[in-house]
């Protein structure tokens, strides 16, 4: 078994492929032109089913923005704080209460949730990680495979800190 100063010398990373991170964008793009396209079609026969069309396209597009503006591809655990590759930290591990995973939780695709002893502000990295109050959720376009052993990881500094 590793001891404490092996753990908190490997540094753990999960990424979101920059391949996927195209798909996803292009992906919005297409979804907004037909949420675009339907509420134009639709204007004179129903207005209200026009604007609706409207608002999601707007919505779609400013997604699109998000993810294409990002500056972040990774999330970087050091043994003591989670932060992405442009810097902004997402939580220390003396801030996390616990790590909810598994198919009951509100969690992105591939990944889990961590939910933090005290509440935080509000951010976002689109398919990389997202942060409400005392809940932070990592993963979303992200290999399931990476999710799993930064979410062990984290278990493993987390069962090491309560044993100390």
């Amino acid at each position: 078994m590793a001891n404490e100063q092996d753990i908190n010398a490997a540094t753990i990373e999960i990424a979101r492929p920059e391949a996927l991170r195209w798909m996803l964008f292009v992906a919005l793009i297409v979804l907004a032109v037909a949420c675009g396209a339907v509420g134009s079609a639709s204007f004179s026969s129903s207005p209200l089913t026009a604007g609706f069309m409207a608002l999601s396209t707007i919505g779609l597009l400013l997604l699109g923005r998000a993810l294409f503006l990002t500056d972040a591809a990774r999330l970087i655990f050091d043994g003591e704080r989670l932060v992405d590759d442009s810097g902004a930290e997402i939580c220390r591990l003396d801030e996390i209460e616990r790590i909810e995973r598994g198919f009951a939780f509100f969690k992105p695709s591939s990944g889990f949730v961590l939910k933090l002893t005290e509440p935080r502000p509000r951010g976002w990295s689109p398919g990389l990680w997202w942060r409400l109050g005392r809940r932070v959720g990592v993963g979303g376009a992200t290999p399931s495979r990476a999710g799993r052993h930064m979410a062990d990881a984290l278990s493993g500094a987390l069962a090491m800190r309560s044993g100390a």
